[in-house]
């Protein structure tokens, strides 16, 4: 995402209920100055010699242009209605809203591999 696209992120979040605290976070990031990592320090018949700001790297190390994410795994209909249907049958009373979104979350969870 482009500092901008970050911004307009934030925009939207701020006219929501729960999106204040996020909100800010986005916009620190949008803020954030770029991080030096290497320095181009020779270049011999298109192949570059780069020295790395916090010391060397192991020999084949893969190097991305941005942190690479595995794929986000969302729920199915039939997942989401079985997801309605435990935190029914379990009657939470007042406190539902904390419940659908604990049971939500812990099946994000459960299909992306326990990554928050």
């Amino acid at each position: 995402m482009t500092p901008e696209d970050l911004r307009k992120a934030a925009d939207i979040l701020d006219t929501t209920d729960f999106g204040m605290g996020y909100a800010a976070g986005l916009r620190a990031m949008a803020d954030a100055e770029p991080v030096h990592v290497a320095t181009v320090a020779e270049v011999h018949m298109s192949r570059y010699t780069l020295e790395w700001a916090n010391g060397p790297l192991p020999e084949g190390t893969k190097l991305y242009a941005t942190p690479q994410r595995p794929q986000w795994v969302g729920l199915t209909e039939d997942e989401r209605q079985a997801i309605s249907l435990q935190v029914i049958r379990e009657d939470s009373g007042v406190a539902w809203r904390d419940a659908m979104a604990t049971a939500i979350e812990s099946a994000l969870r459960a299909k992306n591999g326990g990554a928050a």
